[in-house]
């Protein structure tokens, strides 16, 4: 227990009580949402780009990940653009298409994973829909 009243002890002596304080996160504040299983209808389909709708603040980002398969229950293993879990595809902004760069070829199913980054919990990220345009 700390008291900074003076009224508390009725007596304050030398110290005028004054107190600072500051926090800041050390780190960003992400959460994560994983589609539902995308079927293409074609065994050789290719993802060709990535687009979403909402709001993305200075200091905020919405990223991506995705996996293919060529069975429903996969496996599923999500990455970026270097084919790793460690590389995200990011956006520019909300409504512009991204390039896959054909990195998901050949295969029917796929899903995504859409991380919503900020740098606080006021840092508010909105994804309201997402599109992702494949060739047969």
């Amino acid at each position: 227990w700390i008291s900074v009243n003076c009224a508390d002890y009725n007596h304050c002596g030398s110290s005028d009580y004054n107190t600072q304080t500051a926090w800041s996160p050390s780190q960003a504040v992400s959460t994560y949402l994983d589609s539902a299983t995308l079927d293409t209808r074609s065994p050789s389909a290719e993802l060709d780009t990535v687009l979403f709708q909402g709001y993305e603040p200075s200091g905020t980002s919405v990223e991506f990940q995705f996996a293919a398969s060529n069975g429903t229950s996969g496996p599923w293993n999500y990455t970026g653009p270097d084919g790793t879990p460690a590389t995200y595809w990011l956006p520019l902004a909300p409504g512009m298409p991204l390039s896959l760069s054909h990195a998901y070829l050949g295969f029917r199913y796929f899903r995504y994973r859409v991380f919503l980054v900020g740098t606080n919990e006021t840092s508010t990220v909105r994804v309201d829909s997402v599109t992702v345009n494949w060739s047969p």
